[in-house]
């Protein structure tokens, strides 16, 4: 060991091994010991590559773990981390959020609510519920009720969901300007409860939910986090485009186009 002082001696190595390995496990690859006696754990140490690879596991651990902010506002990753960070703030915004996406679930009906006591039969599946949270960028809290989908076992070829191509946009915007149409483009609130679900879930309503909590509820809209939702959207919104009369293009069946006559 070479010391600050400029003193050399010599030290067992296990101690020195176990303050820093990573260290120990580079001078040995460095001078070729790996193979020698007591230096084939040296092998197995993260150096380099790998090393920094072990870093940003580690770092991805502590942000699932740690605080999480957003423009400049931390973000709960419970409900009872949203009512704390309400306390702290001295406001309400967090619960207000949640308490606006549960009133938008009720007024959807989302939910068929069974009378206490009375369970679902054996053919439906138990799903969770957990509330995510996020911020706008313009300050506004933003809750969401999402459901445990990965709990469910349900298979089928059914599910597929398309999405339009970036091209097919971009020819899009390209044919407005050519032909000087009006361009508009517009955000359809909680997409996926305008459609109903085929999957046979149930879940518990929780705290969050009020008077109801610890209820039987059956899911009866296509709720974010089911496995099916992208799928029974995607034939919601086509059958609507369908009877507007809109048709699917031939080159994008998800681009949708109207013959005006003209």
């Amino acid at each position: 060991v070479l010391w600050d002082t400029g003193e050399v001696t010599w030290e067992p190595l296990s101690p020195i091994k176990k303050d820093d390995p990573i260290s120990v496990a580079k001078y040995a690859i460095d001078h070729g010991l790996t193979d020698k006696p007591g230096w084939k754990w040296a092998k197995n140490v993260p150096t380099d590559r790998r090393f920094l690879y072990a870093c940003r596991v580690n770092k991805g651990k502590k942000a699932r773990n740690g605080p999480k902010f957003k423009f400049g506002v931390q973000v709960p990753r419970s409900m009872e981390e949203a009512i704390a960070l309400d306390r702290a703030d001295g406001n309400t915004l967090w619960q207000d959020a949640a308490r606006k996406e549960i009133n938008q679930l009720m007024e959807f009906q989302t939910f068929v609510v069974l009378p206490e006591g009375e369970q679902p039969d054996e053919s439906y599946q138990h799903v969770p519920l957990h509330m995510c949270f996020d911020v706008k960028a313009d300050g506004r809290r933003k809750a969401r009720i999402v459901a445990g989908g990965n709990w469910t076992v349900y298979d089928s070829d059914a599910d597929y969901s398309g999405v339009v191509g970036l091209d097919s946009i971009r020819l899009l915007v390209f044919v407005s300007q050519l032909n000087v149409m009006k361009l508009c483009a517009t955000d359809i609130g909680n997409a996926y409860l305008h459609s109903l679900t085929r999957e046979k879930v149930y879940t518990i309503a929780g705290k969050e939910f009020g008077p109801l909590a610890g209820r039987v509820m059956i899911i009866q809209k296509a709720l974010y986090g089911l496995k099916s939702s992208a799928a029974r959207w995607h034939e919601y919104l086509t059958a609507s485009l369908r009877h507007m009369g809109f048709g699917p293009s031939k080159a994008d069946t998800d681009l949708y186009m109207r013959d005006c006559g003209d």
